[in-house]
């Protein structure tokens, strides 16, 4: 069996609702856009505890409760096992809620291994325990994102105004609908120069988003 170029990390809900305002840098012009973000979780991780009720979906803060670690598995606030998060939201679901993705979270196999990733300096992620432990054929890719150790995002900031326009505009031309990369070898491809030229983030590492089904939720 050929080894997984990508493991998964864990599964969460993504809040397809909110969306964040970006001034972009398309080439050479200036443009404002609306960008989801799939890293959004339904889930409230204690942040910000005096924005509550309406408040907190339209800042896009999550509305339903995070059960603790020993429930949600190693990789927390990532799920460990599908079918308990499905069915741990299964009294949320609501034709009338906020639309929602319920996606898996990838890590390339050679990131999750590398030797940089002493456990002692960057605990997270740890190996998974997920359940399924693999890609499903029906599920649905959205993209490949690049990420520091510290799970700082990395393409977004490079469409900023202040960004070089011909370095925006060859990434805006690899880049898909959801501002992710279309593959893995594309992302790996991008890994590698930055890596190069941003040494002080390096190593990047490649992080998968694939779409598992779409539902709506809401609190109670």
């Amino acid at each position: 069996m050929c080894p997984m170029e990508e493991k998964i990390i864990g599964y969460d809900v993504c809040e397809m609702w909110f969306k964040h305002k970006y001034n972009f840098r398309m080439g050479s012009k200036l443009v404002k856009a609306l960008s989801s973000n799939l890293y959004e979780s339904i889930f409230d991780h204690g942040d910000y505890p005096s924005v509550v009720g309406k408040d907190r979906e339209e800042k896009g803060f999550g509305v339903i409760e995070l059960p603790p670690m020993v429930r949600v598995g190693t990789n927390y606030p990532l799920w460990s096992d599908l079918a308990d998060i499905q069915s741990y939201l299964r009294a949320y679901r609501c034709a009338e809620g906020k639309p929602c993705w319920v996606v898996a979270i990838t890590l390339r196999t050679e990131d999750l291994d590398g030797e940089s990733r002493d456990k002692d300096d960057y605990p997270w992620p740890y190996e998974p325990e997920s359940n399924p432990d693999r890609i499903q054929s029906e599920w649905t890719l959205v993209g490949y994102d690049l990420m520091t150790e510290w799970s700082e995002g990395m393409i977004v900031p490079k469409l900023f105004p202040e960004a070089e326009a011909d370095d925006v505009a060859e990434l805006t031309r690899e880049l898909n609908e959801y501002l992710l990369f279309p593959s893995i070898e594309k992302a790996v491809e991008f890994k590698i120069r930055w890596d190069t030229a941003f040494p002080e983030f390096a190593p990047h590492l490649v992080y998968g988003i694939w779409r598992i089904e779409e539902t709506r939720y809401r609190p109670r």
